[in-house]
């Protein structure tokens, strides 16, 4: 008896923690679409992530328009063509885990001012 006592106070001890990562939340992407970008205005747009393991790395496939780059997680710029450029993006976690998603990133002329 003494001895399951002294099991059941040893795997107390250890805590919750899952060091393979099992009982985690699985990696998605919480950025769903990009908002429309306007020809000659700044834009700039981060992507973001949850779940998995940390750090996470993000990827873009895909012809951005011209003005615009993509570094860090983020597309930023100034457009300078307009169009609609469909983009693949992807995260991977530290446990090399990965979502992709497909988006499109629309750019048009500027909407006429409120008055």
């Amino acid at each position: 008896m003494r001895k399951l006592g002294l099991l059941v106070l040893l795997l107390a001890a250890c805590g919750t923690q899952d060091p393979t990562g099992a009982g985690m939340e699985p990696l998605r992407l919480t950025s769903a679409n990009l908002p429309p970008a306007y020809l000659g205005e700044n834009y700039s747009v981060a992507f973001s992530a949850e779940g998995g393991v940390r750090p996470y790395s993000f990827s873009l496939e895909g012809k951005l328009p011209q003005g615009l780059a993509f570094q860090g997680g983020r597309i930023s710029g100034v457009p300078k063509e307009k169009g609609q450029f469909p983009l693949t993006l992807t995260v991977e976690d530290g446990a090399k885990n990965s979502r992709v998603q497909r988006l499109t990133l629309t750019v048009s002329d500027p909407p006429p001012p409120r008055l």
